[in-house]
């Protein structure tokens, strides 16, 4: 059995959320709010950088202060004081005085936001990891838990009845902290030590895995993951990628879609045909599914969801209110979806025959667009693909579109 302690439970902490987000440069602080203790930790996407434990975990803090219910205003002073003082020496010993990103992990900060995001939404919590919530939401529930009886906060939505005690000193030492260092908002991950304890294990033991350091982000190495899990055609889904990317780069004057979205549009061409491990028969919904209830760390529940569905709609039916896919799906992101899937469809139908006839294609912005495709062999075959897949690009944008070969270069000799 390995033994944690000290300087050693900050890194394996910091290890575990590192892999559950994709960090900056600039430097995050993460806290773990536990029964006895509060680790604070500042590193960035490299390392950690400096990490200090504090006592003043959850448990701890309510035995020595809230030694009634409610408890009395002496008795919350003293406790703040204790906080206070404990957090502002502490960030006097970190070198960096400003954070990128604040970031919680624990049972009780995934409690608080199960409580705000059923206060926000009235649905429970999607996913733990990349939720947020903001100070003003933090002190809400503080000021709810402050105001009610041991009976009336067993019966807060959401609130977990093995915490009912113990949450209040846990949401007054987050509160504390993002007022001490003026953020306005936190971010959840559901990795702590025992991800750490993983993480680093893999990284001692296994050479063949390190290889995730040749894909620095996060989010696309996992959806890499994803796809070799499913044992997805390679040379056909990076090759459809490339000619999505490309339409996206050039139709941007029509779509005015950011980077955020061609990455989402890229990550739903190398996954579009992972239903085949499934069935080849609608292996379009399969993919859907198997996007949807994979782990993709990195990617935040509404991400997964939007990329699913793009992959979904890759060939057959255009997007409509009725399906089932699309109940989940934010009402914002539904047009968003649909020029996504519009440039996936005619990509996907230029590598009809998975021989990476079309090597590359210009598109001009006209009435009819035109998509110029060079090629390197008879491209009769994509091209009547992808007219059949322009429909829903027709629609959206409403303009016709025609494909055209570039003629090939003479060789010179």
């Amino acid at each position: 059995m390995r033994i944690v302690t000290g300087q050693e439970e900050a890194r394996l902490i910091y290890l575990g959320v590192r892999n559950s987000m994709d960090l900056s440069d600039q430097p995050t602080l993460v806290m773990d709010v536990g029964g006895g203790s509060v680790e604070l930790m500042a590193g960035n996407r490299e390392k950690l950088l400096h990490g200090q434990s504090l006592k003043l975990g959850a448990i701890r803090l309510k035995d020595l202060y809230l030694k009634q219910d409610p408890p009395t205003k002496s008795m919350l002073e003293r406790m703040h004081n204790r906080i206070d003082t404990q957090l502002k020496s502490a960030l006097q010993q970190f070198k960096s005085k400003e954070f990128d990103r604040v970031v919680a992990t624990s049972g009780m900060a995934g409690n608080l936001t199960e409580i705000v995001y059923l206060q926000r939404t009235g649905k429970p919590l999607p996913q733990l990891n990349l939720a947020t919530v903001t100070l003003k939401e933090v002190r809400a529930v503080e000021e709810l838990l402050l105001s009610s009886s041991f009976k009336a906060r067993l019966a807060i939505p959401g609130l977990d009845a093995k915490r009912v005690d113990t949450l209040l000193p846990a949401t007054a030492v987050i509160r504390r902290l993002l007022e001490q260092i003026e953020h306005e908002e936190l971010t959840l991950s559901d990795k702590a030590i025992r991800d750490g304890l993983i993480y680093d294990f893999i990284e001692r033991n296994s050479e063949e895995l390190r290889a995730e350091q040749d894909i620095p982000n996060v989010r696309r190495r996992n959806v890499l993951y994803l796809a070799r899990r499913c044992h997805y055609p390679e040379t056909h889904s990076h090759h459809v990628a490339q000619l999505a990317t490309g339409l996206f780069d050039q139709t941007q004057p029509l779509h005015q879609l950011g980077e955020r979205e061609r990455e989402w549009l890229e990550y739903a061409a190398l996954l579009h045909d992972v239903g085949y491990l499934i069935n080849s028969r609608q292996h379009h919904k399969h993919a859907y599914y198997l996007i949807k209830n994979s782990d993709l760390s990195g990617l935040t529940a509404d991400e997964i969801e939007m990329i699913a569905n793009i992959a979904r709609y890759h060939r057959r039916a255009l997007p409509d209110s009725k399906h089932e896919s699309l109940k989940t799906l934010p009402a914002r992101n539904r047009r968003t979806l649909e020029m996504l899937s519009a440039l996936l469809r005619i990509a996907d139908g230029l590598d009809r025959s998975h021989f990476s006839v079309i090597q590359s294609l210009d598109v001009a912005l006209g009435k009819p667009v035109t998509i110029r495709l060079r090629t390197s062999g008879d491209p009769e075959l994509e091209t009547w693909a992808a007219r059949t897949r322009a429909d829903l690009f027709e629609k959206v944008f409403k303009r016709p579109v025609k494909f055209e070969i570039a003629p090939t270069q003479a060789r010179t000799r």
